[in-house]
């Protein structure tokens, strides 16, 4: 008779969906401790990584860990995205903060030189590879999953730098380059001159000799295979037709440019960059917006604070950089070329015919209206290369050029996309200018993200 009372089966209902509960409870958190699953509701999957990421963290078969040296609290966003690549490899992937003002004889031993620095290293500690600095901007993926790939890889990249045309001197004087040379080897990039030759092979000397009067012949350039990337940072002459071919040549076989060109020097890659939908405007480019003004600088130097979609510059947040005496960049659509503006000047700016006027003010349909483009990123894929800002698939390197008294044949198109940077200035890389806000992370980027395919 007590069984049949309702209170009874009442009961006995409610313990039974309660141990029913419990049991059901206790089997999700078995599975959820055992396979873990992770499910990013976001939009834009801000809180994945790329496909690339996750499948080189996939095949990760030895222990790297990352230092950031940073005097600061860890930033949540770069913490999220540190996890993230840990989660995908534990085993073969962990990552420290160190303060380098209280750890003295681990920053000696990575030559910090400055808070924000990050390092990836071996697991016994002896190989070392600068990743980025996080001191103006997060930790890019791009940056990260680039770095591990190359760490692995065991690969030094080689920058040569175009001489023989008056361009910017590599070594400490007036106008040197050297700071930003020095950055890159600290980087763990080697850096090499690209002199003009003779048909001999020996270097084209920098003035001809008045006394000889036989005929010269005719210099060109020999690009070594292991180029990753050729440099040409403010020529005050004219590169000849031989060295343009050359140039194109490299680029056929997939390589990559750096062109910083200065305004109102004739500098004869017209021609090239046309074929890349890219002009030089003879024009310098003024900027009063005003932002200059609290920097001390004049309006003949653009301060840049809105940068494009493009891997060089998407993490550039809450800074600046700053270009003095810079010409604009005009972008024409070309097929099989993606263009990516780089560097965007603020309103109002714009092109000035007449820059030596007293007081400058915009003169329509002779001036170039703003906003400007100073610099831009280009991809040019081959006949099966697939070419976009994001890539991560690493390149061979490209095969020499061989030296020749007539203009090299173009070879047949790479499956590599061929890459080029152009900037309408070099004096942002100057010594005294490179290490200031972004100006030299505009360089490096371009070298640590163009070599990176």
């Amino acid at each position: 008779g007590f069984g049949g009372e309702r209170l009874t089966e009442t009961s006995t209902n409610i313990v039974i969906s309660a141990l029913s509960f419990l049991v059901i409870l206790g089997l999700i958190n078995f599975i959820a401790l055992r396979y873990v699953v992770r499910l990013d509701l976001t939009e834009n999957d801000r809180f994945t990584l790329a496909s690339e990421s996750q499948q080189l963290m996939q095949s990760l078969n030895q222990p790297v860990k990352l230092w950031i040296f940073d005097d600061r609290p860890p930033i949540p966003a770069d913490l999220e995205l540190l996890n993230n690549y840990r989660r995908l490899s534990p085993e073969n992937f962990n990552f420290e903060y160190a303060n380098p003002y209280e750890q003295d004889a681990l920053a000696l031993k990575f030559q910090v030189k400055d808070t924000g620095e990050t390092y990836l290293t071996s697991n016994d500690g002896e190989k070392r590879a600068f990743v980025q600095s996080i001191k103006n901007r997060p930790l890019s993926e791009s940056r990260l999953t680039n770095a591990i790939a190359e760490f692995l890889a065991e690969r030094t990249f080689k920058v040569s730098f175009l001489t023989g045309h008056s361009e910017r001197p590599l070594k400490p004087s007036r106008g040197a380059i050297s700071r930003a040379i020095s950055t890159l080897e600290e980087k763990n990039f080697t850096t090499a001159e690209l002199p003009l030759m003779a048909a001999s092979g020996a270097d084209v000397p920098p003035t001809a000799n008045p006394l000889v009067t036989e005929p010269s012949p005719i210099p060109t350039l020999a690009i070594a295979e292991d180029t990753a990337v050729v440099a040409i940072v403010g020529p005050r002459r004219p590169l000849s037709e031989t060295t343009i071919s050359a140039l194109k040549s490299y680029l056929d076989r997939g390589g990559s440019l750096f062109l910083a060109l200065d305004y109102g020097l004739e500098t004869g890659l017209d021609s090239l960059l046309a074929e890349w939908g890219i002009t030089l405007d003879k024009r310098l480019a003024i900027d009063e917006s005003g932002t200059g003004r609290f920097l001390g600088l004049g309006p003949a130097t653009p301060v840049i604070t809105k940068y494009g979609d493009h891997p060089i510059v998407r993490d550039f947040t809450e800074s600046f950089s700053f270009y003095r005496f810079a010409r604009p960049v005009i972008i024409e659509e070309k097929t099989g070329i993606t263009a990516t503006p780089l560097l965007i000047t603020n309103e109002p700016s714009w092109g000035e015919s007449e820059p030596q006027t007293q007081n400058l003010k915009f003169d329509e349909g002779k001036d170039l209206p703003g906003s400007l483009t100073l610099g831009v990123a280009l991809v040019r894929t081959g006949e099966t290369g697939k070419g976009g800002e994001g890539e991560t698939v690493q390149r061979s390197p490209s095969p020499p050029v061989t030296p020749s008294p007539s203009p090299p044949v173009s070879p047949s198109p790479s499956s590599s996309p061929a890459r080029m940077v152009v900037i309408g200035n070099s004096d942002f890389m100057s010594d005294g200018r490179f290490e200031l806000q972004l100006n030299g992370d505009v360089f490096l980027n371009s070298c640590l993200l163009y070599t990176s395919r």
